[in-house]
C-alpha cells in the first residue's frame, strides 16, 4: 500500500540540509512514498529549533521548499507557507507562483508561529491568492486563542469554494469539537497528525471516507517522529481499518486533495 503523508516540514532544525535528509530517510524506513513539505522558516515566531522571531521574505522560503521539491519530484510536494502578519501578496511572488504553479500544491497557514488567527482581516489577500490558483490551505488548529478550530470554521463559511485541512483536528483537545464542526463545514478536511486512530476511524465513518488524510508532522520529533507510539498504531497490520479506509486514508485522500500527479 502506497502512503502519502500529507503534513511534513523541512526547516532549520537543526539545519535545513538536515531536515531535509530526516524527511527523506524516514520516508525510507517508514515505507512513506510522497511528503508533503512546508518550510517552518516561515513562522514568525517559531516553536522548534531556533526560537527567536524570524523575518525571511516568503519568496526566499518557497523557493528553498520547491528546490527540494525539485531535487526529489516523485517524492515531495511543496506547500507555500504564508506571513500574512509580516507580508501581502506580491507581484514578484505571484509570478514565481505562475511560473511554478504545477510544482506548489497548496498553502500552509499557522495560526499560532504568526500569533494571527485565520479568520483576521490581514489574511484577505491570501485566502484570495488561494482562489485565483486554486490552491487548498492546510492550517494548523490547536486549543490555544489563535489556533481554535472556531476560526476556522469562520473561514470556512465565508470561503465555501476553498478547501481548508484542519492539521491536528484542535491539537490538545479531544477532538470532538472538530468532528461536529466538519458536519457543518463540507469544505473542511483533517489530518491525522497527533489525532488518535479511533477519532480518525469516526471521520472515515461518521464524515466521509473522503473527509480526513493521514500526516504525521514529520520530523517535528526528529528521526523518532514516525516511531511514536500513535504512528505505530496507524502502521500496524491489525488496525482495524478496512482495506477501502486504509486507501482513502493513506493515500487516495490526499492525492485527490492536492491534485497530485503521482501513480
Amino acid at each position: 500500500m502506497k502512503i502519502i503523508d500529507a503534513h511534513a516540514h523541512i526547516g532549520s532544525f537543526p539545519t535545513l540540509a538536515a531536515s531535509k535528509q530526516l524527511i527523506l530517510s524516514s520516508m525510507e524506513k517508514y515505507g512513506i512514498a510522497y511528503s508533503l513539505v512546508s518550510n517552518t522558516d516561515g513562522a514568525e515566531f517559531p516553536s522548534v529549533g531556533d526560537l527567536t522571531p524570524k523575518n525571511k521574505p516568503t519568496l526566499e522560503i518557497l523557493k528553498q521548499t520547491v528546490a527540494f521539491h525539485l531535487a526529489h519530484p516523485d517524492q515531495i510536494g511543496a506547500l507555500l507557507w504564508i506571513r500574512p502578519q509580516q507580508e501581502q501578496p506580491s507581484q514578484e511572488l505571484i509570478r514565481y507562483i505562475k511560473t511554478h504553479r504545477k510544482d506548489i500544491v497548496g498553502m500552509k497557514f499557522h495560526p499560532y508561529g504568526e500569533r494571527l488567527p485565520i479568520d483576521d482581516p490581514r489574511l484577505e489577500a491570501w485566502l484570495d491568492l488561494a482562489k485565483r490558483f486554486r490552491f487548498p490551505l492546510l492550517v494548523h488548529t490547536a486549543i490555544d486563542e489563535y489556533s481554535s478550530i472556531k476560526h476556522l470554521e469562520n473561514v470556512c463559511l465565508a470561503y465555501p469554494d476553498l478547501n481548508f485541512v484542519a492539521a491536528h483536528m484542535e491539537l490538545c483537545t479531544d477532538n470532538l469539537y472538530c468532528l461536529e464542526t466538519m458536519r457543518r463545514c463540507p469544505n473542511m478536511y483533517a489530518d491525522c497528525a497527533w489525532v488518535p486512530l479511533d477519532i480518525a476511524k469516526r471521520v472515515l465513518r461518521e464524515i466521509g471516507l473522503n473527509r480526513i488524510m493521514f500526516g504525521t508532522d514529520n520530523p517535528i520529533d526528529g528521526a523518532f517522529t514516525l516511531a511514536n507510539p500513535l504512528y505505530r498504531e496507524y502502521f500496524a497490520p491489525n488496525n482495524g481499518l478496512t482495506g477501502i479506509e486504509e486507501e482513502h486514508l493513506f493515500y487516495l485522500n490526499a492525492r485527490r486533495f492536492y491534485n497530485l500527479a503521482i501513480i
